[in-house]
């Protein structure tokens, strides 16, 4: 569980380090409704992948057999988050304060961060133990019980 929270944190914090950036570039070369479109993309893409995580709260690792309850939270957590970005992304085209091609590029960039820090802490060996190569088994290399060798 330590593993998706730390995950999610440093999600998070490229995340927003990548919309800070983006956004002082944009209000300074684009003005000030481009900015507003940048920081409203950066918003749904963190309010929707961070609330993705609810299903792992409830389901912990799987362990204590809540997985069933974790699926039916990640349904209805995905549709609830579904229909609150469709709310803010009409809301958005409906305004004439933004711009929705600005929104759409920011979620889609935003959206690359966020799972691209995923995927890297993913497989990097710390987060991911079970990616740590099997020792050999046989009579050279015998294995404890707990399915470790004993070199």
């Amino acid at each position: 569980m330590s593993g998706v929270r730390h995950r999610n944190r440093t999600a998070a914090a490229l995340t927003s380090g990548a919309g800070l950036v983006t956004l002082a570039v944009v209000w300074a070369s684009a003005g000030r409704a481009s900015a507003l479109s940048v920081l409203v993309g950066l918003a749904l893409v963190l309010v929707f992948c961070w609330s993705g995580a609810a299903p792992f709260v409830v389901a912990g690792d799987g362990r204590q057999g809540r997985a069933g309850l974790g699926f039916l939270v990640l349904g209805l957590n995905y549709a609830l988050r579904l229909v609150l970005a469709l709310v803010v992304l009409e809301a958005v085209s409906r305004s004439g304060a933004m711009s929705t091609r600005a929104v759409g590029l920011a979620v889609i960039g935003f959206a690359l961060v966020w799972t691209g820090t995923h995927v890297v802490l993913g497989l990097s060996r710390r987060h991911a133990p079970f990616l740590e190569p099997v020792p050999p088994t046989g009579p050279d290399n015998p294995v404890r019980h707990d399915g470790e060798g004993t070199r």
